[in-house]
């Protein structure tokens, strides 16, 4: 039996956790060629859902006073899979590939998992306008994710793939540095993002999967 007390927002946490598993499964599968490309769009479609699960965990936790221990590892650990694993098989799938390409994803993992073990440890630190964040949080790879997948149609493959482990390297060196990022306190705008991303991958999936 789970002797943990599990609430709304661990709730919400571990669907986002769900979402973006589905998501990476399903990036496994065109990898693999078991689905046709046009899946990859759907797998993009959940990996941003757990993007925005991500976002209503925190909102739900503070609007009830549920913030707990048990909620800050959780979100650590599914932040792993959203922000780092997904992504990774997103550009792993788009073709990045290669011995240069697997050493830039590998560090992008690693330096994201020390990254989001550090702000368990001490959280938001104090910037010049307010709440900031120490090195990048890790949710800017669905950021960078969303332009290389805008760029990939209009490039070659060898620069894509360079520009690729150009645009993920300088990520994972920002991820464990010590520059203070502003944390973003207007919701509106990560739901706005969110959204939006979700949005245009379905319905890049559904104009792709027509005939």
């Amino acid at each position: 039996m789970l002797s943990l007390s599990i609430g709304p927002a661990c709730w919400v946490t571990l669907a986002g956790g769900v979402f973006s598993s589905i998501g990476a499964l399903l990036l496994l599968e065109v990898l693999a060629a078991s689905l046709t490309p046009h899946w990859f769009f759907l797998g993009l479609t959940f990996m941003f859902l757990g993007l925005l699960m991500d976002a209503l965990d925190g909102v739900v936790a503070r609007r009830f006073h549920l913030e707990s221990d048990l909620g800050k590892v959780l979100d650590s650990l599914c932040d792993v899979v959203t922000y780092l694993v997904a992504p990774a098989l997103a550009l792993r799938v788009l073709g990045l590939q290669g011995l240069a390409g697997g050493a830039a994803m590998t560090i992008m993992v690693v330096a994201g998992i020390l990254r989001l073990a550090n702000f368990a440890v001490i959280g938001n630190v104090k910037g010049t306008a307010g709440p900031a964040y120490l090195g990048m949080p890790c949710f800017y790879s669905h950021f960078v994710l969303a332009g290389l997948v805008l760029l990939h149609g209009w490039l070659a493959p060898g620069a894509f793939r360079l520009l690729a482990a150009a645009a993920i390297s300088i990520m994972s060196v920002l991820f464990i540095s010590r520059i203070r990022f502003p944390k973003i306190v207007r919701l509106r705008v990560i739901f706005s993002l969110a959204g939006s991303f979700l949005a245009s991958s379905l319905l890049l999936f559904v104009v792709e999967r027509s005939p």
